[in-house]
């Protein structure tokens, strides 16, 4: 009996205590529930106001008369801005390029000022293919065909269009190869080993199927010159550095001047795939013969077009040489 009136006792005494901190605990919760809620409040008034003060950055940017300047805060703002406003961004990047366009077609606009616009048609179009790669060459084509208009003659460069491919790089690499296949059907642009070297890092198998498109390209041998089919070798033979030959009239009666171009590469491994490289050589041995025809029947064949196809073909053959893999060519 004394134990149970003990217990009682305990009880009795004991449940007021746990109440009490129960009753401190409920209201500490509730606290920290309205603090909570209500620094979740002010971080999303602070994020509308931040995304309203991006806005007037952008409609601001208008004022800039500096056009690099001008395009440079623009973009800057509508980078930040895509996640939190697509629509916005999106319709703010196309009006950009519209004005850039209008400016560059403008008979006020002087040759110097048209080269700047020019330019920064290139950093914008690239900040939007980082979101959105095939709205961006859509502008770039438009832009392509105002240039034609303005400019007879002229037209983007190949380094130009791939650079919309490599700037899509990050945001999805298999639409990136897509754009630069199409680049490659014109040819191949001096930046396009650097290009392959970025996206095999990210898709190994999109850059190996890429490189099989320019062979099958590079086969048919109407499209590419013996300097861009250099430039190609360069990624599958997993050079640290780009070289091609240059060569610069002698003026009148005097012989040309033979030099090289060096531009450094970084190829995330130096390991061949030995595969790759043969079908290169094969189909670079086919160009060079079907080249070596076309000058036996040429009564007058170009200096310049014979000495860069000789460059390729002592490359390539030291190579077959080293390596054992001739692609089924006698190169020598």
């Amino acid at each position: 009996m004394r134990k149970w009136i003990s217990l009682v006792l305990i009880i009795t005494f004991l449940a007021p205590a746990v109440a009490s901190q129960q009753l401190v605990r409920d209201k500490t919760d509730g606290k920290s529930t309205v603090a909570t809620a209500q620094r979740k409040a002010e971080e999303t008034q602070r994020k509308a106001q931040a995304i309203d003060i991006l806005k007037d950055v952008v409609e601001s940017a208008a004022e800039i008369q500096e056009t690099q300047t001008r395009v440079t805060v623009l973009i800057g703002a509508l980078d930040l801005l895509w996640k939190h406003d697509e629509a916005y961004a999106r319709a703010s990047f196309t009006k950009a390029a519209a004005a850039l366009s209008d400016t560059f077609a403008s008979d006020a606009t002087q040759r110097q000022e048209r080269s700047e616009t020019r330019a920064a048609m290139g950093v914008l179009l690239m900040s939007f293919a980082r979101h959105d790669p095939q709205a961006a060459t859509r502008l770039l084509d438009k832009f392509q065909k105002l240039l034609e208009e303005v400019v007879k003659g002229n037209t983007l460069s190949l380094n130009e269009r791939l650079s919309l491919a490599q700037a899509s790089l990050d945001s999805d690499a298999v639409q990136s190869a897509a754009l630069a296949a199409k680049v490659l059907e014109g040819g191949i642009p001096g930046s396009f080993p650097s290009y392959l070297n970025e996206l095999e890092q990210r898709d190994p198998a999109a850059a190996a199927s890429l490189f099989r498109a320019a062979l099958s390209i590079l086969a048919n041998g109407r499209v590419y010159n013996p300097v861009q089919v250099t430039v190609l070798s360069t990624y599958v033979l997993r050079e640290s550095e780009m070289s091609v030959p240059m060569i610069r009239s002698g003026g009148e009666g005097m012989p040309p001047d033979f030099g090289m171009f060096a531009s450094p590469l970084s190829p995330p491994n130096r390991d061949l795939n030995r595969e790759l490289v043969t079908a290169y050589l094969s189909a670079s041995g086919g160009y060079l013969n079907a080249q070596a025809i076309g000058l036996e029947q040429s009564s007058s064949p170009d200096v310049y077009h014979v000495a860069f196809l000789w460059f390729l073909v002592r490359k390539l053959g030291s190579y077959a040489a080293t390596l054992g893999l001739y692609g089924g060519q006698n190169w020598g």
